[in-house]
């Protein structure tokens, strides 16, 4: 347990670039950092948290998650560094560094830090922020490390050049899609260079799930012949993965690899009924 919590906790000081979600700074191509300066009236806080022991785990997912996107998405999200205690894990502490108060209020307005608060209230069994001074201001806290960001580059181009994406269905099963060679799949991918995209999806005719995208992609329409494992784009938003046989006008986006019946398929996505699917290039 010890192991795991510090593992997904220091992920928070290495995952400082790459583009988790659609807000990367516009002057910077997809998976490169944009951090803005530390301004007068930025803040340095110590965010200390106990965690009821039966919801860690859970907890962690959230905490993870939050602090990813927040580096990863924020410009003036500088550096959110935690760590937990060896003899107590339920004990967290994270110091968060914010460029500037109006960079610290927009992240607490952001989707992904309410999604976190209102996730977790019932978690957290005590909290306490108390915010620092730098005894050194000329000593910049950083969380631009070198020999990641190479790295990170590095699988964002090769990412890139694959002509494959990852599925993952949240609490079930991951897999690997091929694309097809048109401009939607494409700028799907310009997209998922960004950051991961998750899509809520539902049944519809006992053939397929759909769900929103989120974004709009180029359209190809053309009178489709589906099969199960077809990945097809609809009206230019939607993102629909066919379990059945159908016949539209639509985009086809992709093909499941190494399926080819229903029963195949459903497997993969755990059955009917409502889930969350997260597509990346990883």
């Amino acid at each position: 347990m010890t192991r795991y919590l510090l593992t997904a906790l220091l992920l928070f000081g290495l995952l400082s670039c790459g583009g988790t979600e659609r807000e990367t700074h516009p002057s910077q191509q997809p998976g490169m950092c944009a951090k803005e300066e530390m301004a007068a009236d930025s803040i340095v806080r110590l965010s200390k948290i106990e965690v009821y022991p039966e919801f860690l785990d859970e907890y962690m997912k959230y905490v993870t998650e939050v602090g990813e996107i927040s580096l990863r998405t924020e410009q003036g999200v500088l550096n959110m560094y935690a760590v937990g205690e060896k003899e107590n894990t339920c004990q967290i502490t994270i110091l968060e560094t914010y460029a500037s108060r109006e960079a610290y209020d927009k992240h607490i307005a952001s989707a992904h830090f309410q999604k976190y608060k209102q996730g977790t209230l019932h978690m957290v069994k005590s909290l306490e922020l108390k915010d620092q001074t730098p005894l050194n201001p000329a000593n910049r806290i950083s969380n631009f490390i070198e020999q990641h960001n190479c790295n990170n580059n590095h699988q964002n181009k090769t990412n890139m050049e694959s002509n494959t994406i990852k599925l993952t269905v949240e609490g079930g099963k991951t897999f690997i899609a091929t694309l097809e060679e048109n401009s939607s799949a494409k700028a799907l991918k310009e997209q998922l260079a960004k950051g991961k995209i998750t899509v809520e999806m539902n049944d519809y005719g006992d053939m397929e799930k759909v769900g929103s995208l989120g974004i709009s992609l180029p359209r190809n329409d053309r009178q489709t012949a589906t099969k199960p494992g077809d990945i097809i784009l609809y009206l230019g938003n939607n993102l629909v993965i066919y379990y059945d046989t159908n016949s539209w006008n639509f985009t086809r986006i992709g093909k499941v690899n190494g399926v080819g019946t229903r029963k195949e398929m459903l497997d993969l996505l755990g059955g009917t009924g409502k889930i969350s699917v997260t597509l990346s290039l990883e």
